[in-house]
């Protein structure tokens, strides 16, 4: 019993450490539009594209990705899309040219799309109504979804202090 509970809460901790970096890489260029926008001598308007594309991908492709936990496992959606926000930062930190650093964006939003909804997916599995009581089930899940969102939502509140 006490082996389980330890891997629950590595789960939690690995999946709100992910959320958090994946967030962040989301988020934190939105501080350096102007910087962006000089290096590449573009506008900022056309350099607002690097943080804006990724969100909108993300946002588009999660329903998608939550599906393909279901359909083909939580923990290697969650991997996958780990793996492709990884592809997606290195290439936007080797980036020539804005438009190939928007797409490297674009690459990192498709990994966060994956990366959100299978973590959730990994919390709920982590507590199922079997290991407690109802009401300490809907305590300890909830509770982690909780800090899921209370951590990516510290992770947009945090980035222009920490930037």
């Amino acid at each position: 019993m006490s082996r389980i509970r330890g891997r629950r809460e590595w789960t939690v901790g690995v999946v709100l450490l992910a959320a958090f970096a994946v967030n962040l890489s989301l988020t934190f260029l939105t501080i350096a539009v102007k910087e962006i926008a000089s290096t590449f001598d573009a506008t900022p308007l056309d350099a607002g594209w690097v943080t804006f594309a990724p969100m909108v991908i993300s946002a588009l492709l999660t329903p998608a990705f939550a599906r393909a936990a279901d359909m083909y496992g939580r923990m290697r959606t969650w991997i996958l899309g780990l793996g492709v926000v990884i592809v997606g930062m290195a290439l936007s930190a080797v980036a020539p040219t804005l438009a190939f650093l928007v797409i490297a964006r674009v690459v990192t939003g498709v990994g966060a799309a994956a990366v959100m909804p299978a973590g959730l997916a990994l919390l709920t599995a982590a507590y199922p109504p079997t290991v407690c009581g109802v009401v300490s089930y809907a305590r300890r899940r909830f509770g982690r979804i909780g800090c899921r969102d209370g951590m990516t939502t510290a992770t947009s509140a945090r980035h222009p202090v920490a930037g």
